[in-house]
């Protein structure tokens, strides 16, 4: 299993590989957090503890019966991966295909695609999620994928030695706030790759980052999700949201 090249920025943050995602999508189906896009979960360092009336579904995974009744939104860890239950987690790639340094997101999004994920996967670099659009897909997406946990995944700048760091959190991400925009906040976990050096000039930084590194970030950010992917899944389509 490859690691990703990482410098822990902030204290919740990991480096980004298979058995973190796994765990984390582990732990939203046994404790949903059931508010998603929300500034709460932003604030959260951790994942939430489960309530006092939560109970949690057996570690196993059960055959179908008469009887049996699992919970809509179990995802179920297996030593093949993970093995969802309807609803599969949504990917939500945010970024422009404009700038090569905001590029990261639907890049991704587009190699999920054409590898046949199958989780929905919203944002592409033919149908990108960016400042524009996004609060018509954050207003949308739970409706259409009630409980389901959304990896953001999305572009950051940082400082020169963190280019190429992917990072993993338990929480959404402020899309935009890099070049101070106030955008909606977007997720429940979140995915950010550093594609150049933060500054005075973030466009710049963001029209001068290298191809090369966005994507190769873009591949290993998708090799991981489609490492957690269930091996029998049914291929989804490209999102969209009109």
């Amino acid at each position: 299993m490859k690691v990703t090249r990482f410098s822990a920025a902030s204290a919740d943050a990991v480096p980004l590989h298979e058995a973190a995602l796994a765990e984390l999508l582990e732990t939203f189906s046994i404790h949903p957090t059931g508010s998603h896009f929300t500034a709460t979960s932003l604030s959260s360092d951790t994942v939430r503890p489960p309530s006092a009336s939560a109970n949690p579904p057996s570690n196993t995974v059960r055959p179908p019966s008469a009887s049996a009744n699992p919970p809509s939104d179990a995802v179920r860890l297996t030593p093949e991966g993970i093995r969802p239950a309807l609803p599969a987690p949504v990917i939500l790639c945010i970024g422009t295909d404009r700038l090569i340094g905001d590029s990261l997101g639907p890049m991704v999004g587009s190699l999920l695609v054409r590898s046949g994920c199958p989780f929905p996967v919203y944002g592409t670099l033919t149908s990108p999620v960016h400042a524009l659009n996004l609060p018509l897909y954050t207003r949308q997406i739970p409706s259409r994928h009630p409980g389901a946990p959304v990896i953001a995944v999305d572009a950051s700048l940082g400082p020169d030695w963190r280019i190429g760091c992917i990072s993993l959190r338990p929480h959404g991400l402020r899309p935009g706030a890099g070049v101070n925009k106030e955008l909606d906040p977007a997720g429940d976990i979140s995915i950010t790759g550093i594609t150049n050096t933060e500054g005075q000039h973030p466009y710049l930084s963001l029209q001068t980052a290298r191809l090369s590194t966005v994507m190769e970030m873009a591949e290993e950010i998708c090799a991981c999700i489609l490492g957690v992917c269930p091996r029998n899944g049914t291929v989804c389509a490209e999102g969209t949201v009109h």
